[in-house]
């Protein structure tokens, strides 16, 4: 496949469970970060953007060396990455979650790679056995 493919991670400062959960560092880097790296180690991503609408987490991208497109305030993160890509140049977008730490590179570059001529893919997985903790 011979298209431009970007990843792009929408990111807000105010998640309604857990405010500023992009930034927070308890594991000794930002939770974005790790999202981050996972795309930057896909192989068939050739560019790697944060969009987002918040001082606060651009500044943190910037310091671990990522690429930050701001944006206006938005609904979701559909709506954050329709602005971003207004004036990018890229054939493929990739839209990953900020708070996917433990995904797998290669999942992104099995997405890709069966798009073809779609319009988009979702990576999905089987619904594993579900087992209950509590009595």
């Amino acid at each position: 496949m011979s298209n431009r493919i970007i990843a792009i991670i929408p990111a807000r400062i105010d998640s309604s469970r857990f405010p500023a959960k992009m930034i927070a560092d308890e594991t000794g880097k930002p939770l974005i970060q790790y999202a981050w790296e996972v795309a930057e180690q896909s192989t068939a991503v050739i560019d790697v953007y944060i969009a987002t609408d918040s001082e606060e987490i651009a500044d943190v991208v910037r310091g671990f060396g990522g690429k930050v497109i701001m944006t206006g305030e938005h609904p979701n993160g559909t709506c954050r990455i329709a602005e971003a890509v207004r004036d990018v140049d890229c054939d493929v977008v990739v839209n990953m979650q900020g708070d996917e730490p433990e995904l797998d590179p290669t999942v992104i570059d099995a997405t890709v790679s069966i798009l073809g001529d779609s319009a988009m893919a979702t990576a999905a997985c089987a619904l594993q056995e579900f087992t209950q903790i509590y009595p």
